[in-house]
Parts: C-alpha cells; structure tokens; sequence
C-alpha cells in the first residue's frame, strides 16, 4: 500500500487495515505498507511539502 493512509486518522486507517486480513494467508502473506511518516509539531521537509502540493493540485487532496 502507497499513499493509503496519507491524509487517514487512525480509526479509518484502522479499518483499512482490518478489511485486509481476509485476503491475506497467516504464516504466507505480507502487507508492506509505503508511506510517509510527518512529525508532529515539526517541519516536513521539501518532499512531503511537495508531495501535499501535488495532491491538492492533482486531485483536490
């Protein structure tokens, strides 16, 4: 998963998560999951600024 959980609290992020295990297989399946982590109170550096800008201008993020 990419860019799933972007603009997600936790409990939409948790029932993402949660309607996942179905399909996956215990002891065979892997979810990887490839995001972005923000700091809170802190700056977000060039690439997510970047990143928010091209989903607000993309898709009305």
């Amino acid at each position: 998963m990419h860019g799933v959980f972007c603009n997600s609290s936790d409990e939409p992020a948790h029932k993402i998560l949660e309607m996942q295990t179905g399909a996956l297989t215990p002891g065979c399946s892997k979810l990887l999951i490839y995001d972005h982590i923000i700091p809170q109170g802190g700056s977000s550096g060039p690439h997510m600024t970047t990143y928010d800008m091209t989903m607000m201008i993309l898709v009305a993020g």
